[in-house]
């Protein structure tokens, strides 16, 4: 109250505001797509404008260090969208607000899988603690508990007791190693335990390149991508990060690789809630597998099982596989869709299907080492 500003110095702050906004604004390139940086996603999902920040980490780190295997920084970091057409310092500055810079570490991959299942734990519910990644490949069941174990030092986090949620796919392009020991980028404050990150900050080696995650993002942009963001690199996301929902399967399961395939891959879907990993295998959910494998072509011919009725989810698959001769049912026109298949109806029904598809089916074995040979079909 009753202050009066000195002129001079207020002059002079305006000159200075006035030579920040012209650099700022500054065009440095330009995006052919609409860059996400929504709250709610980046904190929950892979988004485009994640992949984006976090190929900017790793070329960087690359520049110097050949053996950096992945970048990860945390979806909370990132505080605005980069909309389709020019961007600017400032757009970019909006994006990473906070000065943050690159810091290299190298963790076990243990210790990277301990971070992961940390920074995941209520994944679909948002946290700032969600991991953007480049390098690396990985799996979160959301319908798996997370095993909260005591909190993290100076922290509200909880450490996992075990792995439930997530499965590491590959790191720098090589199937996982939890005993290997791998060189990731990240950024300073989740280097220093930010967040979920209490292993990064226990790792025993790790450098700060002192160099800016918004400078790194704008030199990626002018000198990786040549200033142009484009829609055939950045239109969708990389498919980095997947998510199942079983609420029956851990990352533990000896099964749980083969779960995460036949899901992303689209041949099976679960039951409901759960995928019903203990469950024998009935005869049209086998026929269905195989149908999706074949690309679900179109069915032509009559139905000719009577215990098969129309609009059911097992029908198209059932008729293209009699179509096919893949299947030819008991002989009295029914196909017994929720009979559990026995393995002899298995196998001749994959070696009908390997027939379908023109695979050499001539090789032969030798059964009479079993003992149980004398009953098959």
């Amino acid at each position: 109250e009753g202050f009066t500003p000195d002129q001079d110095i207020a002059t002079r702050v305006s000159e200075i505001n006035a030579q920040i906004e012209e650099d700022m604004g500054q065009v440095i390139g330009t995006s052919e797509v609409d860059l996400d940086g929504v709250r709610e996603n980046v904190r929950a999902s892979e988004t485009n404008l994640g992949d984006l920040i976090t190929d900017a980490m790793l070329w960087q780190a690359g520049q110097d260090n050949e053996e950096v295997d992945a970048a990860i920084t945390n979806g909370g970091g990132i505080r605005a969208s980069i909309a389709a057409g020019d961007i600017t310092k400032k757009s970019v500055n909006d994006v990473l607000p906070f000065g943050n810079t690159l810091y290299v570490v190298e963790l076990t991959g243990a210790e990277l899988l301990e971070a992961l299942e940390a920074s995941t734990y209520c994944t679909p519910e948002p946290v700032g603690a969600f991991p953007q990644v480049a390098g690396i490949e990985f799996t979160i069941n959301t319908g798996a508990a997370y095993d909260a174990g005591e909190n993290y030092p100076g922290t509200t986090y909880a450490e996992p007791a075990s792995i439930n949620r997530v499965t590491i796919l590959t790191v720098g392009g090589q199937a996982f190693d939890a005993d290997a020991t791998y060189t990731i980028v990240t950024n300073d404050f989740l280097a220093a335990g930010g967040d979920t990150y209490y292993a990064f900050s226990a790792a025993e080696s790790g450098y700060d390149t002192g160099i800016s995650l918004d400078q790194v993002v704008m030199d990626y942009i002018t000198e990786e991508l040549d200033g142009t963001v484009t829609a055939a690199a950045y239109g969708q996301t990389a498919n980095r990060i997947h998510t199942i929902s079983y609420n029956d399967v851990t990352a533990g399961d000896w099964f749980t690789p083969d779960v995460i395939y036949v899901t992303l891959t689209g041949l099976m879907n679960g039951t409901g809630d759960g995928f019903s990993p203990n469950n024998n295998i009935n005869r049209a959910q086998l026929v269905t597998v195989l149908y999706r494998m074949a690309g679900q072509p179109e069915v032509t011919g009559e139905n000719p099982f009577t215990d098969v009725p129309d609009g059911q989810w097992y029908t198209d698959a059932v008729n293209w596989a009699a179509a096919n001769n893949i299947v030819n049912g008991y002989g009295d026109s029914q196909f017994g869709p929720t009979d559990t298949i026995t393995r002899e109806q298995m196998m001749a029904i994959l070696y009908r299907y390997a027939q379908y598809k023109g695979y050499d089916v001539t090789a032969s074995a030798d059964l009479s080492a079993y003992t149980d040979a004398a009953n098959i079909s």
